[in-house]
């Protein structure tokens, strides 16, 4: 089973921040490189996830050019559908069949240009 994002809220983070004392900085913690980041201006993003519409409708394609029959109610029934994730430049159209939108804020890290290494290799951050 796809596991739902747990997305917070923007009225409870800014609750989180209300009940912060004071006007500190607030900063991103990078725990690849067990550091801080500034904050970049938060924008809108839209997040999509396949429905089971759309599994159903790109095996019964795929089935149909191997010669193979469609998919049986039973085995529709197993379909899934995907996590949420940052809509891809492939799709062209976001079909209400195919698609289901979530729109959200998107928070991200000001790059520090400090380099960094772990157990992968190097990295800038």
């Amino acid at each position: 089973m796809a596991s739902e994002i747990n997305i917070m809220k923007k009225n409870d983070l800014i609750k989180y921040l209300q009940d912060i004392k004071g006007n500190p900085d607030v900063v991103f913690y990078n725990d690849f490189v067990d550091d801080w980041q500034h904050i970049n201006k938060p924008i809108e993003e839209i997040l999509v996830k396949t429905t089971k519409e759309f599994a159903k409708m790109a095996i019964n394609i795929e089935r149909e050019e191997l010669g193979m029959p469609k998919l049986t109610k039973e085995e529709c029934k197993n379909l899934k559908e995907s996590d949420y994730e940052l809509i891809s430049p492939e799709i062209k159209s976001l079909d209400a069949r195919c698609y289901k939108i979530k729109k959200v804020i998107l928070l991200s890290a000001k790059k520090r240009n400090k380099n960094g290494w772990n157990r992968m290799g190097n990295m800038s951050y």
